[in-house]
């Protein structure tokens, strides 16, 4: 005779919560509670991951972009923007910004060194002569 079940967790929760009574379902409950653990300790790792991986698309996209969360605006994703390794290519991020600040016409910064006041010239000071210093003031 062959036997038609197979060895896989159940992942069900104790119904009836009484500690099981054979120490084959004490085990097989505390496989599932550290299986339960462990998959809640990958999904908080994993969103970690992808926080830090925006983060990092961000401050690349600010070399170009003078707001670079716009870039996810334009639909790209992270799976977009990264070699078969998971790690962020710079290629692929430039060429997304570069495609996102054409096609929803984001600002982008200037190129070299940017002065707001560069080409004005400020008024010079009005020079007291050396007799005004000691002149009474009225």
């Amino acid at each position: 005779m062959t036997d038609n079940t197979t060895n896989e967790l159940d992942t069900t929760p104790d119904t009836d919560g009484q500690e099981p009574a054979s120490k084959k379902d004490r085990q097989e409950a505390k496989y599932r509670a550290q299986l339960r653990d462990t998959e809640a300790e990958r999904d908080r790792l994993a969103a970690r991951l992808e926080t830090m991986q925006r983060n990092q698309v961000e401050q690349i996209a600010a070399d170009t972009l003078a707001t670079p969360a716009g870039l996810w605006a334009s639909g790209v994703t992270l799976d977009d923007l990264t070699d078969t390794d998971g790690d962020i290519d710079r290629a692929k991020v430039d060429t997304a910004v570069k495609a996102a600040a054409e096609t929803l016409g984001l600002r982008t910064k200037p190129a070299g060194n940017y002065s707001p006041l560069e080409g004005l010239t400020p008024e010079k000071p009005k020079l007291n002569d050396f007799s005004n210093a000691f002149a009474p003031q009225s």
